[in-house]
């Protein structure tokens, strides 16, 4: 059995000893071999700038964003109040400064998030191909989008299109996070973290020296009402508000914004991370080890997505690679993945049918399906009674499936033969696990 080891490229130093049972195999460091920039391909016909999808009033008509818009409003609202309150800007010049801080941190969250809901992550053009045929066969093809995928994009089910380096699907944007306003988006949480914080700070502050006035200090102290922080009920209100929703920003966010930088830090979007660590455990009994491409040290990983202002480095269809790797090292293994989950699905017949829902739907089926849903936004699938569906992944009461038909065709040697084949491209998505048929995989 092989071991593999990626080495990091900050390691020089020597491979660990090895036993005779277990030979250790190490990726080729990059200052060993190199970077190549990326080729000058065209590009034409592949990405339109102005295509941005739905319009931004489409875009903002969403749960997401207005409650994001309205977090940032809210926030900011009764923040100042209490600043004008406790703080008078227009009487201190340090009370102006805080003030002018704070607006800062609401400023470039807002300014940041509109942009990031506008551009979306950018879209391959519908019925795109490269220029070279010989090409075609190392690029994964779309059946929605009636086109090759570029190099680390993706099919968004929620947008319906390909994405270019796409992340995720975020709901607060309504759109995608990707090639255009992955830099955005992570300046989008780094604001609202700080704006949260510099509020959260101040508030907390103010109401617990308000309290303490109130209710511990000493008996026979008299406290006169211009000695508290706070003086009214109305900034009190405003204080805990405030408070209240910066604590729950910061702590909702933070986590994100540490996924966010891990991935500019390494270079590899959320669902790359998914593919490299499929891949790796693919290729354990195999010579070498997958290589990542894009992994080109945290300097030029960081470079890559923020030193260029609004939109990164990399025209978004050819990358900088590893020098040991290719444009299309990425889309083969996606390729071959693929093709192996394919080798190993389970075709199973439909028991008990599901109309596709994540409430009403499921309350019938059971508190284990409505309860311990998948944690993604995945689309639900509706299934019926009698259907088959070919399962590639799931937990231990959800199931992810394609629906698929038995059809007959004729081998080379004229015999005859049965295969389960997918007919409907849009027929796939999360089920649960009871509307299955408890029967042998056919």
């Amino acid at each position: 059995m092989f071991k593999i080891v990626m080495s990091q490229d900050t390691d020089d130093g020597e491979p660990e000893s090895t036993s005779s049972s277990e030979l250790q195999i190490k990726a080729p460091l990059l200052a060993d071999v190199g970077i190549l920039e990326a080729p000058s391909w065209s590009v034409e016909g592949a990405f339109d700038p102005n295509d941005i999808g739905k319009s931004m009033s489409q875009r903002l008509c969403h749960w997401g964003p207005l409650l994001a818009i309205f977090l940032i409003v809210t926030i900011g609202m009764s923040a100042t109040i209490v600043f004008f309150h406790t703080w008078p800007p227009l009487d201190t010049l340090l009370g102006f400064i805080n003030l002018i801080v704070f607006f800062t941190w609401n400023y470039m969250s807002l300014t940041n998030f509109l942009q990031a809901t506008r551009f979306g992550g950018g879209f391959v053009k519908l019925g795109w191909k490269p220029e070279n045929p010989a090409l075609h066969k190392k690029l994964q093809y779309c059946p929605l989008c009636e086109g090759h995928k570029a190099p680390r994009s993706h099919h968004c089910a929620r947008c319906n299109r390909c994405v270019l380096k796409m992340d995720h699907h975020c709901p607060w944007l309504n759109n995608c996070v990707g090639h255009r306003n992955h830099a955005l988006f992570v300046k989008f949480c780094f604001f609202s973290i700080m704006g949260c914080f510099h509020a959260a700070a101040f508030l907390i502050k103010n109401i617990v020296v308000t309290i303490y006035l109130l209710y511990y200090a000493d008996k026979t102290t008299r406290i006169l009402p211009h000695d508290l922080p706070i003086t009214d009920i109305q900034t009190m209100i405003a204080a805990l508000t405030g408070a209240t929703l910066s604590l729950g920003v910061c702590i909702a966010v933070i986590p994100l914004l540490y996924i966010q930088l891990w991935s500019v830090y390494h270079n590899m979007t959320y669902i790359e991370d998914y593919i490299v660590s499929k891949a790796e455990a693919r290729r354990r009994y195999e010579k070498f080890p997958f290589v990542y491409p894009y992994n080109l040290g945290w300097r030029r990983n960081v470079l890559e997505v923020l030193a260029n202002g609004t939109f990164p480095k990399g025209n978004g269809i050819w990358w900088p690679i590893r020098a040991d790797c290719t444009q299309f090292t990425f889309s083969e293994e996606q390729i071959a993945q693929k093709e192996l989950k394919s080798r190993h699905a389970r075709i199973r017949t439909i028991a008990i049918g599901y109309n596709g829902g994540k409430f009403l739907g499921l309350l019938r089926l059971g508190c284990y399906a409505f309860f311990c849903q998948p944690l993604t936004d995945g689309r639900r699938v509706e299934v019926k009674a009698g259907e088959k569906w070919a399962i590639t992944r799931g937990s231990k009461f959800w199931v992810y499936a394609k629906k698929v038909e038995k059809q007959s065709y004729v081998d080379a040697e004229g015999a005859v033969q049965y295969a389960f084949v997918g007919t409907d491209h849009l027929a796939r998505g999360w089920f649960p696990r009871v509307c299955l048929e408890v029967a042998k995989t056919e």
